[in-house]
């Protein structure tokens, strides 16, 4: 019946739209294997009618591509058809192309002899120079070669490169290289607040806070927050309208050893929750206003440093490495889900460190508007607070042409 061949299309499509399982880095024969049962799989369904399967797909229509796949291999097997020719010359047939093509990339190869693999390649010209597709080629064959000497060999130490591209991409490319000193967010911040603890660190609207207020509000908010059970490789959300108590939170987590992720106040609560979960955070700063949005099995700290006099501003001087996570930041989960990004003291460090994009030093002001969630957010508060400068804390989450004027 009807019900019964679509449920047959919708496996048959799952089967094929499913990319092959290379977790756990594979060996080659244990990714044949995986290849061949989803394969069979999907062979046992393959008389479903084609437009059953668009169906069950109602994929995004374009007359520019192909509303399936854009990418086909095919293999033929046996001898090559042959054409007998006036003179009795013989002449073999590889193919027939008509200068169109139907896919992006079309693979048309051909076993002649069962030992033998040879056939051509159909790019469209307007995706693909002939370059590049001569290097895919290129790269089809050499990993061919190695998985074929070494068939237990994993796919996490094949090589697609050749030395000269090596040479090329880790040489030329990369362009010249800087030391980077191997510390942490915090030990860095703290030799600014040493280095001009009366400079100002932050503007938040009429408020103009120095290095040594910043240091000293994050130092007490940070041992309450140990106090309340936040420790060096937990996960801290924070969860706060952008403002110094706001920076100040972020300062205080990283202080503790922990990592942070910080949750938009305008995202819904439904993708907050989401996020705080995926996240793991043992801990959720906040404020009395914000925090009945999340619900869960953490803490939830809503005191702002101005309540908490009595703690030491002293630095708490945990020991942390440069490979101590520093921030948990989320995708924007336009493709799916949002998929979270661990970011370490050392990448976020060097992302503002011995760069040619930017000029950072004491007396540039930086303006904090993009959303917290972006990663543009550690650019714009770590990218100042680490070489002395100033950030400007723009009222809001989102960027206001206004208000940045």
């Amino acid at each position: 019946g009807d019900e019964q061949l679509r449920d047959l299309v919708g496996f048959f499509v799952n089967t094929l739209v499913l990319r092959t399982d290379s977790s756990g880095d594979p060996t080659f024969q244990e990714l044949l294997a995986r290849i061949r049962a989803t394969d069979l799989d999907a062979f046992a369904h393959q008389e479903a009618p084609f437009d059953l399967v668009l169906e069950a797909v109602s994929p995004v229509r374009s007359l520019a591509r192909h509303p399936l796949f854009q990418i086909c291999l095919g293999l033929e097997t046996g001898g090559t058809s042959r054409i007998r020719l006036p003179g009795d010359q013989l002449a073999d047939v590889f193919g027939v192309t008509n200068g169109s093509a139907k896919f992006d990339l079309e693979f048309l190869l051909r076993s002649d002899d069962n030992r033998r693999l040879h056939g051509t390649v159909l790019f469209a010209r307007d995706l693909f120079d002939e370059s590049t597709v001569r290097r895919m080629v290129t790269v089809l064959g050499q990993v061919l070669e190695q998985v074929l000497t070494d068939p237990g060999r994993r796919i996490g130490d094949l090589d697609i490169l050749s030395q000269d591209e090596r040479a090329l991409l880790t040489g030329t490319w990369a362009g010249t290289s800087a030391d980077i000193d191997d510390v942490s967010l915090v030990e860095r911040f703290e030799q600014q607040v040493a280095r001009s603890p009366e400079a100002v660190a932050l503007i938040d609207g009429d408020r103009r806070i120095t290095y040594r207020e910043l240091n000293a509000a994050a130092n007490r908010w940070a041992r309450h927050l140990r106090d309340q059970g936040l420790d060096r490789g937990d996960m801290a959300g924070v969860l706060l309208e952008r403002g110094a108590d706001f920076a100040t939170a972020v300062v205080a987590v990283t202080k503790t050893g922990a990592a942070y992720t910080l949750l938009d106040p305008d995202f819904p609560d439904e993708r907050l929750q989401a996020a705080a979960t995926d996240a793991g955070i043992r801990l959720l700063v906040t404020d009395p206003a914000l925090a009945g949005r999340l619900e869960g099995p953490w803490t939830t700290v809503s005191t702002s440093p101005a309540e908490l006099p009595d703690l030491p501003e002293l630095n708490l001087d945990i020991p942390l490495s440069s490979d101590d996570a520093a921030c948990l930041m989320f995708t924007s989960g336009s493709t799916g889900r949002p998929k979270g990004i661990l970011s370490s003291h050392r990448n976020l460090v060097s992302t503002v460190t011995a760069q040619t994009y930017g000029h950072f030093g004491p007396d540039e002001v930086f303006l904090q508007c993009s959303p917290v969630s972006w990663d543009a957010f550690s650019l714009e508060f770590w990218g100042a607070l680490l070489h002395g400068g100033t950030t400007v804390l723009q009222p809001g989450q989102r960027p206001e042409p206004v208000l940045i004027a």
